[in-house]
């Protein structure tokens, strides 16, 4: 390099790109053999050091003559190469041989890079540098295009097709896919042999076309192997490089095995076509309609019912075969599925076949819906017939025909209602003279599950609801369902609720509405109720008896009878509340609670809430945590949202110890109000908080602490489907030994 083609290139860029030119003059002293500046479209701008390296004079170097200097074998890539360079204004590097001086050509690796002007809006020039290697490397042919392809198609063979001296180059991995050992020479006419014959032109004429065309090449072919005549699945990707003038010089490509796919693919067809010869022989009608609404697909069903030829129905719109449908019940439930992306089944009367079908419907991706519907014909007219069955039974249960005892641990019976001494023949003298024992009338082959349900009792406190037979009277075998629990203030006493199953064996819907009464405190406010009324009849008859009885004596028995008729009537709130609830869970059952919203003050809503439930539990410490707001309102059946918050408060005081308080508060936040009750009670682990709003749930080792038994398990379940009826949200927060806090959280009306 000399002195004086050095201060060329500094004075040359010194003027025209300033402080650039400190740069470029370092770097000609630097690590590269040679380097020149190219205007933005690829002309010889400054020759630099490439007449030194190359022996071409600056004339010849001129516009785009330094192109000569190439190899004749590279200048078609080379000329790819920097034109895509220039193109996408990217640095980036090629190897390549460059003629040299008074010598043979030299292979270098060239490097460019982009000068940028200095508002950075575009490139003023490009530098290229380049270092002579001294040791002719073997020239790669698989070069950065082949593996990005392979990247971009996540291919397994290379492939590369000289056009120009028309030399095919596998990779040996693409041998392998062709079933070929790596050392075998392979050629285009080659290739096209070992192909399957009936795709043989097809990869021929699109390997033309993509040359021709400047296409990308994507094709789906099948190979036989040489070695065995095994087939085998192909995907192959590929595109040309032209020169300048549009000329192909070399076609690349990657390709990769999908014979596992496509086998995977034709099991999957033939498991389509096994499950559409199933569907044609099924007996009930069979369809398949897009998004649109038109017919795709219908079964041999479908035809004999609507009396049409298939080519009559598929392509056409329901609405437009059957105008009336749109007015149809069966349309809701089908735009339901198709709206909801799930599944669907009704049941429904068709008055025109009088028939009734149990329909499914199946949406899809794609926004169609498939629709199964199955003749129920027969199975409803058995429905109605146990329906009518069970509606006698229904008028049974509401006689009150439910007996009810007041047992000793060891049988004898306290007490007995009408309904229970009807079914086993008895009367009222039979129990008050004492002898009346359930072990006398229980047939000796059934006596063991009754004492074991005895040890379940005085175990756990109840026993569970089990059939068994009661001798009657007069010789007959009743069967019955019978359930137990203990009483509160008596350890060796028990109430037993009896229902007569013998007339009626089929009362299964029925147990778990009777089982949910007789196995929580629905007992236990008949059992006060009935001993406040007693020691009242009691109290009244020794003032009837006794003439001379002090009318101070007399006002105090009177005062103690009066206060035990508060405790009968709060019982029988107590009571009236539990068939409130199991009325409320008969009606969310059945899709019938209904709700009177109006426009009401949520925080005296709250407040009158926590007033009444005071009145009750005069003894416990309620706090009100309240907002400063004169009102707070919202859209919301007032005594509903009342339950719900008397529901919280009465469970926090009933779970909690006596002595700590119980907080109640409302949290305004953005366009919802939040009513919470805190406590400070045993808490609830993990799996009672997601079950605490389960119908009949009850969380295991939470005790009362004060007020009447654990209850049915309902009230929270209520809550639950009170507060998403209107709209709102509802959870807890609670940690073992530290408390809970209930809340739920309504759209404020604004």
């Amino acid at each position: 390099m000399d002195n004086e083609s050095s201060s060329s290139i500094r004075s040359h860029d010194e003027e025209a790109t300033g402080d650039q030119g400190k740069p470029l003059s370092s770097l000609a002293q630097s690590v590269w053999d040679i380097l020149w500046l190219l205007s933005p479209d690829g002309r010889m701008q400054e020759a630099g050091h490439w007449s030194a390296f190359t022996g071409q004079s600056e004339a010849e170097a001129a516009t785009f003559g330094w192109l000569n200097a190439l190899h004749p074998d590279d200048r078609a890539p080379f000329e790819i190469w920097l034109r895509t360079a220039l193109r996408y204004g990217v640095r980036d590097e090629i190897e390549c041989r460059l003629q040299k001086a008074h010598a043979a050509h030299r292979l270098v690796r060239l490097q460019l890079f982009p000068q940028i002007a200095e508002d950075r809006s575009s490139v003023t020039s490009w530098l290229v540098c380049g270092v002579d290697l001294s040791q002719v490397q073997q020239h790669r042919v698989f070069g950065a295009e082949h593996y990005r392809l392979a990247m971009e198609s996540g291919g397994m063979g290379l492939w590369d097709w000289d056009l120009v001296r028309n030399q095919l180059v596998w990779s040996a991995e693409c041998k392998a896919l062709f079933g070929l050992a790596p050392s075998t020479q392979v050629s285009y006419p080659f290739m096209l042999q070992l192909l399957h014959p009936a795709d043989r032109d097809t990869v021929n004429q699109a390997v033309m076309q993509t040359l021709e065309q400047q296409t990308e090449f994507n094709m789906v072919f099948r190979t036989i192997w040489p070695r065995d005549g095994s087939v085998h699945w192909m995907t192959s990707r590929g595109r040309g490089l032209y020169d300048m003038e549009g000329k192909p010089l070399r076609f690349i490509g990657v390709i990769y095995d999908i014979t596992d796919q496509k086998h995977a693919q034709e099991q999957n067809e033939a498991t389509l076509y096994q499950a559409s010869q199933l569907i044609e022989t099924l007996p009930d009608p069979f369809v398949h309609l897009d998004r649109n609404w038109t017919y795709t697909y219908v079964n041999n069903a479908v035809e004999k019912l609507i009396g049409k030829p298939r080519e009559q129905i598929l392509g056409r719109t329901m609405f437009d075969l059957y105008p009336e449908s749109a007015q149809q019940d069966f349309v809701v439930q089908y735009r339901k599925a198709m709206e909801t992306r799930q599944p669907v089944v009704f049941k429904a009367y068709y008055p025109s076949g009088q028939r009734w079908y149990e329909t499914r419907v199946y949406p899809d991706n794609a926004g169609g819906i498939s629709v199964y519907s199955n003749n129920i014909t027969e199975q409803k007219q058995v429905e109605e017939a146990l329906q009518a069955t069970e509606t006698n039974f229904r008028s049974l249960i509401e006689s009150n025909l439910i007996g009810i005892v007041h047992v000793r641990l060891d049988g004898t019976i306290l007490e007995a209602n009408q309904a229970f001494l009807s079914l086993i023949g008895y009367t009222q003298n039979d129990v008050a003279s004492g002898t009346l024992n359930w072990r006398t009338f229980t047939p000796p082959n059934e006596l063991q599950s009754s004492l074991q349900a005895i040890e379940d009792l005085k175990r756990a406190g109840s026993y569970k609801p089990f059939e068994k037979r009661y001798l009657t009277r007069s010789g007959k075998l009743v069967t019955v369902l019978i359930a137990g629990v203990m009483l509160d203030n008596h350890k060796d006493e028990y109430i037993s609720y009896i229902v007569d199953l013998t007339a009626q064996k089929e009362l299964e819907q029925q147990k778990d509405a009777f089982i949910g009464v007789v196995s929580h405190e629905l007992r236990t406010p008949l059992t006060a109720i009935k001993g406040n009324i007693q020691l009242v009849r009691r109290q009244l008859r020794s003032i009837t008896n006794n003439q001379h009885l002090s009318p101070d004596k007399a006002n105090k028995i009177i005062a103690t009878a009066e206060e035990r008729i508060e405790r009968a009537l709060h019982q029988i709130e107590m009571q009236n509340r539990l068939i409130n609830d199991l009325l409320d869970v008969s009606r969310i059952a059945a899709n019938k609670l209904e709700l009177a919203p109006q426009l009401c003050d949520l925080k005296q809503l709250t407040i009158a809430s926590v007033e009444d439930v005071r009145a009750t539990a005069a003894m416990r410490a309620i706090h009100l945590r309240l907002p400063d707001q004169e009102s707070i309102l919202v859209l919301a059946d007032p005594d509903r949202i009342g339950q719900v918050i008397s529901n919280y408060l009465t469970n926090a005081i009933k779970y909690s110890d006596p002595k700590e308080p119980v907080t109640v508060g409302i949290e305004l936040k953005s366009n919802r109000v939040r009513v919470w009750v805190e406590d400070h009670g045993p808490g609830l682990n993990e799996e009672a908080q997601k079950r605490i709003w389960d119908r009949f749930y009850q969380a295991k080792g939470v005790q009362v602490r004060s007020g009447s038994g654990a209850g049915l398990g309902l009230g929270l379940h209520i809550c639950h489907t009170l507060i998403k009826r209107h709209g709102g949200d509802l959870g807890v927060n609670s940690i073992l030994g530290q408390g809970s806090t209930f809340w739920f959280a309504l759209p404020l009306e604004m």
